[in-house]
């Protein structure tokens, strides 16, 4: 196991690109959203990953993004994938921070030791959810996909819907990353469940990025 390989299924592959089959067993989820859903930076247009945040895992990301601002940090997102109509949706329930070794002011990733404690404590905490992508931060960076982040999503998050959270928590920002045609590129913005108050939970602002 590298640094950066998990044990999700690896998605079909034709010529580097992600092919969306692996998402046909995915549940069917109703294509109204809350009324009360807060539409982070611009509304998605067709093909990009639709991301539904409930709040208690953004404040979870939000906490630990703030807890060290002179290193990365990071973590995976625990949810459920559905399809809808022919695109998918990511509901993040919940957000596990990665304990590594490995990061630094302008690195992070996960080694095979962060990748065990995940799943000893996924399974301890939330049986139930699946990892759907990653997070983590860009203190003072401002937000964007490094190649190392790029590697990281392409050797660990490799499924249709699989996405990843970019946080500068100096600044303010952030953008998810998810695939778009089988390419990785930045998603226009995201929804926030407003489950535990009307108001946001997060001060961050979605930025127009790039991988």
């Amino acid at each position: 196991m590298n640094s950066a390989s998990t044990s999700s299924e690896p998605a079909d592959r034709e010529n580097g690109r992600i092919s969306s089959e692996n998402a046909d067993h995915l549940p069917a989820r109703p294509s109204s959203l809350p009324a009360s859903a807060i539409l982070h930076g611009d509304p998605l247009p067709p093909g990009q990953v639709i991301v539904l945040n409930n709040q208690t895992s953004l404040e979870q990301i939000r906490a630990h993004s703030v807890s060290n601002l002179q290193s990365e940090l990071g973590g995976v997102l625990l949810g459920r994938a559905y399809r809808q109509d022919e695109g998918l949706i990511v509901e993040v329930q919940a957000a596990l921070p990665a304990v590594t070794a490995d990061s630094g002011p302008v690195h992070f990733t996960f080694t095979a030791d962060a990748w065990s404690q995940i799943h000893k404590d996924k399974e301890a905490q939330y049986p139930d959810l699946d990892i759907v992508g990653w997070f983590h931060t860009h203190p003072g960076l401002q937000v964007f996909y490094s190649s190392d982040d790029v590697v990281v999503h392409t050797a660990a998050f490799r499924m249709p819907w699989h996405v990843g959270l970019v946080v500068d928590p100096l600044n303010s920002e952030a953008c998810y990353f998810g695939w778009v045609d089988g390419e990785l590129a930045p998603l226009a913005g995201f929804y926030e469940l407003t489950d535990q108050q009307a108001q946001s939970v997060i001060p961050w602002r979605v930025v127009r990025t790039e991988v």
